[in-house]
């Protein structure tokens, strides 16, 4: 049976499973520290850099996140004022806003969930052909149309 402790303090909380008298997870989250890496936002397009083949992404924090447009027929298809799903990339540096992505991934201990991708890819750990390929029958009964990795 799994045992769950969780000890809240000052500067941090931590949350540990027990199973067996082992720690199977731990999890430490510090009250100050303030990362968005990895967060993903609603954001609205405020103004198209063409000469960085670039636009400033409004994602409500204090500097709007700079996105990289990845071909011209996606410059072309966003407006400004337009809402897109982004990604936090990379922290804000200095006096630049973090850098998004629209390459969505929500890591987990297993998954790799991609919405915004199609494809699904099993970890090479996996060597054998047939459950390589069951695994990926599974998944994309389970999924549908969304993109995952599938880990070990």
């Amino acid at each position: 049976m799994a045992h769950l402790y969780i000890d809240e303090g000052i500067t941090q909380s931590r949350a540990a499973i027990f199973e067996k008298d082992e720690i199977t997870e731990l999890y430490i989250e510090n009250h100050f520290d303030f990362n968005i890496c990895g967060n993903i936002y609603k954001g609205r397009i405020e103004n198209i850099a063409e000469g960085l083949n670039a636009c400033f992404i409004n994602i409500g924090e204090s500097k709007n996140g700079i996105y990289h447009f990845i071909s011209e027929k996606e410059r072309n298809s966003l407006k400004r004022g337009q809402e897109i799903l982004v990604q936090v990339i990379r922290e804000p540096v200095g006096d630049k806003g973090p850098k998004l992505t629209r390459n969505i991934s929500i890591p987990g201990k297993f998954i790799v969930l991609l919405p915004e991708d199609h494809s699904i890819n099993v970890s090479k750990k996996i060597n054998d052909i047939n459950k390589r390929r069951r695994l990926k029958k599974i998944s994309r009964e389970i999924m549908g149309d969304n993109g995952m990795i599938l880990r070990t």
